[in-house]
């Protein structure tokens, strides 16, 4: 569906074309700006659609982020303003519109040789080390595959700065929670995200990419990443350990990233086939003339000679081969870095391309992975006394739903609406429960609690009205 309205903005206007996607906050549109007909990218947050107070805040932090930040793998900032009245009044933030195909889209037709991953990882980390490197360091918080793009010449862009921050300036009151499951990083989840919460994602969106799956099949019984089914080398597993680690302090810096991947060995390439020598043919000798001249018995002297330098020779490489052969395996079998096991063997043809990694394969729909123990009862407790203390509404939804189990989505959602029915600040938990897959049904299906929104509503409260239909 098009849309040719016209936008008064503070340095041009521009001219709405298309819709390129829909958020819960509002639409991002292909527009046109009128001065000289670049295509660009309109983001319309609109006022009807803000649940929480600080949602302008944060909208005039991206901006400003983004306005002054200026690197080839981030979109260019063009304009921002307010724009429309009444119901239609909206926050619009203009940028470069970014050609090409994002990670997310492409990983599903295509598999990744290690190479491409490293290449990957490089880009993003140089893109980190510029973020972060600044004063005061900017946290994007929300990096994953469908935020990260790649353009027809193949450089990846990062986008979507929305729940960027800027570190030691902008505390988030209570323990406000920006990202995506999966990709957050422990600390991120208590609301105390920073640079290594940056490296924490990234390490995941290059492992759950290399292991094609989402990155909740690679946590542990411990709900901790663990990698050791990765088809990639030794050197690049252990880099993704070290940023996947679970205490911030001890993950790599993203500048450490990227010298720890010149040193990393890359993927090994693929062990020749054993190879034992066969013994030797037997040769038949012809029985020498009974009366040889002179001449004639020195060569065959000669070539006696010969042929028993050449067998020993022959069976000293036999047992060289053996043994190496052996030696190897031995190393394999106790876990040794088989790279020093073959520093004394080199096939002589050049080795083939590594193979690339296989493709993801979606999971089905209706299989939900529930990697975390539902939480204790002292563990809820503790958190339902921090949201009403405190306003640290998101951690208890974010322990709730992390049980996956229905009773706990319903106590979730009784919780988060009687709160916001007390108190408009706490509501952003309440519309989030209402989106999310797990409480979504239950919410509708609760016709008591929308009719008090819906009364809510009415009665002049704002942030209810997205909560009663």
């Amino acid at each position: 569906m098009s849309d040719n309205r016209i936008l008064e903005g503070r340095k041009d206007r521009y001219q709405l074309d298309a819709p390129l996607g829909r958020g819960a906050n509002g639409v991002t549109w292909r527009a046109r700006r009128l001065s000289d007909g670049r295509e660009v990218c309109a983001k319309e947050v609109r006022w009807a659609t803000m649940i929480e107070l600080d949602d302008e805040r944060r909208f005039h932090r991206e901006a400003g982020i983004l306005a002054a930040l200026d690197h080839h793998a981030i979109p260019d900032h063009i304009d921002d303003f307010t724009a429309g009245e009444g119901m239609s009044h909206a926050l619009w933030l203009v940028q470069e519109l970014v050609p090409g195909v994002t990670i997310e889209a492409e990983r599903k037709t295509r598999g990744y040789l290690e190479s491409e991953l490293r290449q990957m990882l490089l880009e993003l980390a140089r893109v980190l080390v510029f973020l972060h490197d600044r004063h005061p360091p900017v946290v994007h918080r929300d990096i994953k595959p469908s935020n990260i793009m790649r353009r027809p010449d193949g450089r990846l862009v990062l986008l979507d700065f929305g729940a960027a921050l800027l570190a030691g300036l902008d505390a988030e009151r209570g323990a406000t929670v920006a990202g995506t499951f999966g990709f957050m990083a422990p600390e991120q989840i208590r609301g105390q995200a920073g640079p290594a919460s940056d490296v924490y994602a990234l390490g995941m969106v290059i492992a759950s990419i290399a292991a094609g799956a989402i990155p909740e099949a690679l946590l542990d019984g411990d709900n901790r990443p663990s990698l050791v089914s990765l088809r990639v080398s030794l050197g690049l597993r252990k880099v993704l350990d070290q940023m996947l680690l679970s205490d911030p302090r001890r993950r790599p810096s993203a500048a450490q990233i990227i010298d720890l991947l010149q040193v990393a060995p890359v993927a090994p390439r693929a062990l020749p086939p054993r190879h034992v020598p066969s013994a030797p043919t037997p040769q038949r000798v012809a029985p020498a003339p009974a009366a040889p001249a002179p001449k004639h018995e020195a060569a065959a002297s000669a070539m006696d000679g010969l042929k028993v330098f050449v067998g020993i020779v022959g069976v000293i490489v036999a047992l060289l081969f053996v043994g190496f052969d052996r030696s190897a395996e031995r190393a394999r079998n106790e876990h040794v870095d088989y790279y020093s096991a073959l520093a004394h063997y080199q096939p002589a043809s050049p080795a083939s391309p590594a193979a690339p990694l296989p493709r993801p394969r979606p999971t089905p729909p209706a299989v939900v992975r529930v990697p975390i123990a539902p939480p204790s009862t002292e563990e809820v407790t503790r958190v339902e006394r921090l949201c009403s203390e405190h306003n640290e509404c998101d951690a208890l939804a974010n322990h709730l739903l992390a049980s996956g189990t229905h009773d706990a989505a319903r106590t979730a959602w009784q919780r988060a609406s009687e709160a916001c029915l007390k108190d408009e600040t706490t509501c952003s938990l309440a519309l989030r429960l209402k989106t999310q897959a797990q409480t979504k049904a239950i919410a509708d299906a609760d016709r008591d609690t929308l009719a008090r929104f819906a009364a809510s509503c009415s009665a002049g409260h704002r942030v209810t009205c997205a909560l009663a239909h």
